[in-house]
């Protein structure tokens, strides 16, 4: 079983800043799902890890505060943003309520590989 604390670990991981949800570390990460619709909940079914991109569009705090929300609601394991273009930081109220939700929130400023961290994920889950 893979927790979502051993992501820290992987090098691909390191430019990737945990800025909340600690105590939700050590939820089980099942797989890796990259988000591609507004909503997530009929695409996963529990466990996954979140890549969230920082290039897509329409997506700001109330969206991710949302996104919080949907992710707690179905066990979702962690979220990982890459800032892109979008995000320089993400807001208080997303960091606050991915704290009381438990959930672990990674952050990258920047960009990221998707195909990159799925790979070292999945490699590890499996």
């Amino acid at each position: 079983m893979v927790i979502c604390r051993q992501l820290m670990e992987l090098d691909v991981f390191k430019n990737v800043e945990l800025i909340a949800g600690k105590k939700g570390l050590d939820k089980e990460v099942t797989w890796v799902y990259a988000k591609q619709t507004k909503n997530i909940t009929p695409w996963v079914h529990g466990g996954e890890f979140l890549l969230v991109s920082g290039y897509e569009y329409a997506m700001g705090e109330e969206e991710l505060l949302q996104l919080i929300e949907e992710a707690a609601m179905n066990n979702l394991s962690g979220i990982l943003v890459e800032g892109g273009i979008n995000f320089k930081e993400i807001p208080d109220r997303v960091i606050k309520k991915a704290d009381e939700e438990g959930i672990p929130l990674f952050f990258v400023k920047g960009v990221i590989s998707f195909l990159d961290v799925t790979r070292d994920i999945i490699a590890l889950i499996m």
